[in-house]
């Protein structure tokens, strides 16, 4: 059950007492939106109920360290509420406190053994943890529970690629974008894996892909200019990183690679698209 719902039915049973005006009141701040005032209405209560919502509401707030406090105090007054150490772990990852967080989905998991959420939350902590090994089967575990889980997917593609295992990693974020076709972070993460194996030619591979989701990609723009500039071909070279310091006019590598293609030249300024690098550098320099 949701927590606004919760607090509406917490306030139906309150009806007639001293918390009943404060949940009535917060419910209905709640349903209209304004989370800073429901949770003034539920300052002091401390229900199963309100707890949960007060969490939930201080979590999308981005007052992290104020919910894991809150998800915490529901923990030890419901040990057997999943949700609660679920909440507690999301929080505490927010803060980067992943040793308390990894308990926290560790306790999740105890409660359910098929919880893939737990999985997932504990692989990403583990891997903050630099314990990469665990934080895979935890992964491996979350993806056989929710096929169908492109952060599970992800998170799975991280581990084996920080383990090394670069050609299952690679299968691993295709298959994210099998899931999730517009994943920028997939696609950043083959052209960081491409470039790492030496492999140019499938760097520029994603980057294409990538460009078209989004045409200012940095990292999309970088890869090609990247690539181009490996293979010699000094044209391309500077008409991508021409839009490079375009998007990113701060990029101090991409200017030096510019100046570095625009050098070897053998004929500069003779398309319209040079013409517009000239143009570029002359704005922006």
């Amino acid at each position: 059950m949701a927590p606004i719902q919760e607090l509406t039915k917490s306030e139906r049973r309150g009806k007639g007492t001293a918390s009943g005006g404060s949940l009535k009141r917060a419910a209905a701040e709640y349903a209209a939106g304004h989370w800073k005032e429901a949770l003034q209405a539920l300052a002091g209560l401390s229900t199963p109920a309100a707890l949960a919502a007060r969490g939930h509401m201080q979590f999308h707030l981005a007052w992290y360290s104020a919910a894991a406090s809150t998800f915490a105090a529901l923990a030890a007054a419901s040990p057997e509420l999943r949700r609660a150490h679920f909440g507690l772990g999301v929080s505490l990852l927010r803060t980067g406190e992943h040793a308390r967080a990894a308990a926290a989905f560790e306790r999740c998991i105890e409660l359910d053994r098929n919880d893939s959420g737990g999985y997932l939350g504990l692989g990403y902590c583990l891997l903050h943890l630099k314990r990469q090994r665990e934080s895979l089967a935890a992964f491996e575990k979350a993806v056989l529970l929710a096929l169908d889980s492109p952060a599970a997917c992800m998170g799975e593609a991280v581990a084996l690629q920080m383990l090394g295992r670069n050609a299952e990693a690679e299968k691993a974020y295709l298959r994210v974008l099998d899931l999730r076709p517009r994943s920028e972070e997939a696609f950043n993460n083959l052209i960081a894996l491409s470039f790492a194996q030496e492999d140019s030619v499938a760097a520029r591979h994603y980057a294409e892909r990538l460009i078209e989701i989004n045409p200012d990609s940095r990292q999309a723009l970088a890869a090609l200019s990247t690539a181009a500039l490996r293979a010699g071909n000094y044209r391309a070279a500077a008409i991508w990183f021409g839009k490079l310091v375009k998007v990113d006019p701060g990029s101090a590598a991409g200017w030096a690679n510019l100046r570095l293609a625009m050098e070897n030249l053998t004929k500069p300024g003779t398309d319209e698209e040079l013409d517009e690098v000239f143009e570029v550098t002359r704005l922006l320099a």
